[in-house]
């Protein structure tokens, strides 16, 4: 915790407030309903360089959060002088790790919030009981703007805002809304499903309802239907000492599972992807996308190789593995290590078929302009700390001194176009091709690295404060000591990112529609020797 007023004053009342909030469960709904006036009336005011010093403390972390410039919660507490440290730490490895797979240093779930909120906001805060109990009325069992939904059980983050901003989910593509949602469960009976295992499977209600066996065993729960290409959605609730999941495209439990659940060691919540025999391909870090309370909703496209998942509007990421072509979709259950039971209800479960096409052909009759003479760095600009030269026609970056990392980018700007980069690395290193680069915020970049957790390699597609929209796993596609054609494609929000002729990535995200091309490399002693070495650097309209 950092030190000063604003850091002893939280310290001093969370150690007051802590045996009021555990002695009286019963008020978090009240007392986390609305704040009347000021969001923080009974903190002392703060001077200037207070609230500049906290300003400065979040700029360090609205680099890559910058959702956060805007949220309420943040600016009110900066009026306060009360920074992002002061809850979550100076977090400095966090900050550092820019696949952002390294957590804060601290990390809060549903239960630890109203404790934390009252450390400052003591218990007397909601001044107008009238206009709280108004908000009760007007919200409870209905979806606030911040896609949290008000329970008895809400905590002040339901409220009053949230950090995990709901974005919409594009599981669906243009080309698919002619295809339809075909419900899998006809919620009446289990017909057109097969279990295996212990576990016991039933319908109430019009709900598959899914419980351990005696002895806590675990089971699964089987389509007869096989499936190639597909959208998925569920809607599910889990209660008690539970686990889940959900198979795609499995055969004999060989193949990927979305997973259900909350685990310390490996830290991963709902939205993980597991895969048979070799663990997590993909974690979920952030707990608080997913309620006990209410209904959640999983979505996922399987489509070739690669696995994308949603849950609750927010994307989790995406995955390139090798699975089978074809299998089933499977329900999964099975007991938490020590718990005493409980259930899962799936309320829904809905199926896109996906036509197989082949990808958008990346040739055309409109000729490649070089954007690289091959004699000097003409129409490109260094920023940073790196080393930039043009030797034997080609671009050589390398850290400068110190590790320095930095970046070379085109002085123009390009929106829409095909991009293809010839280039060979040294290792270790991790370096990319950053395209539609405005800021070192809101980019894309066609990474070049070998990355371990979670695994990834060459061809990846990363954007900033996002992290990775799609993952390469197969190192046969990438030559490690020779040179590599990467070949990234950019129409509108539809981004596609080949390398050495096998697709990567096929997303659509609207992060950054223009903007700068260029190479990067990246800080960190461990990469110190390395170099990126260009060859040929050439674009074209789409």
């Amino acid at each position: 915790m950092p030190e000063g007023e604003a850091g002893r004053r939280l310290r001093i009342r969370t150690d007051r407030s802590a045996g009021w909030r555990l002695a009286v469960p019963g008020l978090i709904l009240v007392g986390c309903m609305l704040i009347s006036g000021s969001a923080a009336d009974s903190l002392a005011p703060q001077d200037e360089s207070d609230i500049s010093e906290a300003a400065k403390r979040n700029a360090l972390c609205t680099v890559c959060h910058f959702d956060l410039l805007d949220e309420e919660i943040t600016k009110i507490h900066l009026t306060e002088a009360i920074s992002c440290t002061e809850c979550h730490g100076p977090s400095t490895d966090h900050m550092h790790d820019e696949m952002l797979m390294t957590k804060p240093d601290r990390l809060y779930g549903r239960v630890e919030v109203a404790l934390m909120c009252t450390g400052c906001h003591e218990e007397d805060f909601h001044h107008d009981q009238a206009a709280v109990e108004a908000f009760r009325k007007e919200w409870l069992g209905r979806s606030r703007p911040n896609g949290r939904v008000i329970s008895t059980g809400s905590i002040c983050t339901d409220c009053h805002g949230t950090h995990n901003i709901v974005r919409e989910s594009r599981t669906e593509k243009k080309a698919d809304q002619a295809q339809k949602w075909i419900p899998v469960f006809n919620k009446s009976d289990l017909s057109g499903w097969h279990p295996s295992g212990g576990a016991a499977w039933s319908v109430e209600s019009g709900r598959i309802k899914a419980a351990p066996g005696p002895e806590g065993r675990s089971g699964d729960l089987w389509t007869d239907a096989v499936y190639e290409d597909f959208l998925l959605s569920t809607t599910f609730r889990v209660s008690g000492d539970v686990n889940a999941g959900i198979w795609l495209r499995s055969v004999g439990r060989q193949g990927p599972r979305i997973e259900i659940l909350e685990s310390d060691d490996p830290p991963a919540f709902t939205g993980s992807v597991l895969l048979s025999g070799k663990g997590l391909a993909l974690a979920n870090l952030n707990g608080d996308l997913s309620s006990r309370e209410t209904w959640n909703t999983l979505s996922a496209r399987v489509e070739g190789d690669r696995i994308q998942v949603w849950l609750n509007g927010e994307e989790i990421g995406s995955v390139r593995t090798k699975i089978p072509a074809r299998g089933r979709i499977g329900l999964h259950v099975e007991s938490r290590p020590g718990g005493k039971g409980g259930q899962v209800l799936i309320n829904e479960l809905l199926v896109m078929r996906l036509d197989r096409g082949e990808p958008s052909n990346v040739k055309t009759d409109r000729a490649f302009v070089p954007l690289f003479n091959g004699k000097d760095l003409a129409g490109w600009k260094a920023e940073g700390g790196a080393e930039w030269t043009v030797k034997g026609n080609c671009i050589v970056g390398g850290q400068g001194e110190g590790n320095a990392p930095g970046d070379l980018l085109t002085e123009a700007a390009f929106s829409d176009f095909v991009l293809k980069v010839t280039y060979r690395v040294e290792w270790p290193c991790n370096t990319g091709i950053w395209f539609r680069y405005q800021s070192a915020r809101q980019a894309y970049q066609a990474d070049i690295l070998e990355y371990r957790n979670p695994e990834c390699y060459s061809g990846t597609l990363y954007c900033t404060g996002k992290m990775f929209l799609a993952m390469n796993e197969d190192t046969t596609i990438v030559n490690r000591d020779t040179w590599n054609t990467m070949v990234v494609r950019a129409e509108g929000d539809h981004v596609q990112t080949w390398i050495n002729n096998r697709l990567i990535a096929d997303v659509h995200d609207d992060t950054s529609g223009t903007g700068r091309i260029g190479f990067q490399v990246h800080a960190g002693a461990q990469f110190g020797a390395m170099k990126i070495v260009v060859r040929e650097v050439l674009i074209r309209d789409v």
